[in-house]
């Protein structure tokens, strides 16, 4: 079979390398007169100009390419370590020169500005980490699955999942905030969000302090508000904090909010709270509920409250973008779930594209991660109503809430605990 590539970039040039090893009749079509794409040079008037790269880049790839030949790259070309590497010009006498160990950069920084060199090393730290999770995962897939970057490794160096849900969920805000299902006008009016299960568990506020995790736009947070709570609420969309901050001035509440991932909430809150509340959706955007259950525990007063109502993990094993839900998704799951949608739970018809990244969670995970975290658990329960109608098929009952026609799963889970 005959291939023909187009370009002689070192993409190229590797790619007809490994197709010509598997017989492959290879041709590259070329429009300069030199082959290396823009890894060539432009001489001029007596000065060289590198078009492409200036630096050897990943030397890793270009030692596993050549031995994968039984080559190596001493064979074809010697490497010459510069010293200097380069100085940077900012006026006439005024240069910093970069030389060719770490050592001797950290002290040109430190140099430079007292401090600095600390700063540079952790850079330096955090970009071998970064480098080698490349190199190990991601360099050699073959490129036809965004699901190819998606490990624990890459989440925890990168922050591309949690940016990737911030961007869906500030889009999500205005559509909720205009929804039935958020009912604005009457919270405007007075009207609590808060369902039955969790006034129940928590009772009396009045004269607490509450903090509330993963608060969307602040309903909930601005709802205990109202019963005498002295609120703080938490949320990772910078637009819904936004809203949320809007809402709270325009209704005379003293709530305050942050705006930060759950998990840093302790970087930005350093007070300790009575009460810690999050419902309904919270747990699933989290990839470990370890730090999360450390990060309660920080947070909560000894002898105070943590409260949770969320959606059983069993009501997460199922693909909703279906025509009709299957049973997909394993009760406990370490891999990241992608998915995009149209629509979105408050509002199907809504014209907005959500791309998002999750996780499953068992039952036990959520409970051991409380425990380990000095948290002694009060009850558990499991219901088989939810407050909210965002699941296929499901059925009002006398009480309000909503079932599925058979029962034969809880939709919803209770925990509340408190710090020891």
């Amino acid at each position: 079979m005959k291939i023909s590539i187009i370009g002689s970039g070192f993409s190229s040039l590797a790619a007809s390398c490994y197709l010509a090893k598997m017989g492959y009749d290879v041709t590259i079509f070329e429009k300069n007169t030199t082959i290396g794409g823009r890894a060539r040079q432009l001489k001029k008037d007596g000065f060289t100009f590198d078009i492409g790269p200036t630096w050897y880049w990943m030397p890793d790839v270009f030692d596993r390419f050549f031995s994968d030949f039984g080559k190596f790259p001493s064979d074809y070309y010697q490497l010459e370590k510069l010293n200097p590497a380069y100085s940077v010009y900012f006026g006439v006498d005024d240069y910093i020169t970069i030389e060719d160990t770490l050592e001797k950069i950290l002290i040109a920084f430190e140099k430079e500005e007292k401090g600095s060199s600390l700063k540079l090393q952790k850079f330096i730290d955090t970009a071998k980490s970064n480098y080698d999770i490349a190199i190990k995962d991601l360099v050699y897939n073959p490129g036809v699955s965004p699901l190819e970057l998606v490990n624990l490794d890459t989440f925890k160096n990168l922050n591309q999942f949690f940016s990737t849900n911030k961007a869906t969920w500030n889009n999500k805000v205005d559509i909720h905030a205009a929804s039935d299902l958020y009912n604005m006008e009457s919270f405007r009016q007075g009207e609590t969000s808060l369902m039955p299960y969790e006034l129940s568990a928590l009772g009396d506020v009045k004269g607490k302090s509450l903090l509330h995790l993963q608060c969307h736009f602040g309903q909930d947070t601005m709802s205990w508000s109202r019963l005498g709570a002295q609120c703080t609420g938490v949320d990772l969309s910078d637009t819904g904090i936004a809203l949320a901050r809007k809402l709270n001035e325009e209704l005379h509440l003293d709530a305050q909010f942050f705006c930060c991932n759950v998990l840093d909430t302790s970087e930005h809150i350093k007070e300790t709270f009575d009460i810690l509340f999050t419902s309904y959706g919270v747990i699933g955007w989290l990839p470990d509920l370890k730090p999360w259950g450390r990060m309660i525990a920080e947070r909560l007063k000894k002898g105070g409250v943590f409260y949770i109502a969320e959606f059983h993990p069993i009501v997460w094993m199922y693909d909703y973008l279906s025509k009709k839900p299957i049973m997909k998704y394993a009760y406990n799951r370490k891999e990241v779930i992608y998915e995009e949608e149209k629509g979105t739970y408050a509002d199907e018809n809504a014209d907005i594209e959500s791309k998002t990244y999750c996780w499953n969670h068992g039952l036990s995970e959520v409970i051991n991660a409380l425990t380990e975290a000095g948290l002694h658990i009060e009850y558990l329960n499991e219901y088989d109503e939810s407050p909210y109608d965002v699941l296929p098929d499901l059925e009002q009952v006398d009480s309000g809430m909503y079932v599925t026609k058979d029962k034969l799963y809880p939709l919803i889970f209770e925990i509340k605990a408190t710090k020891l």
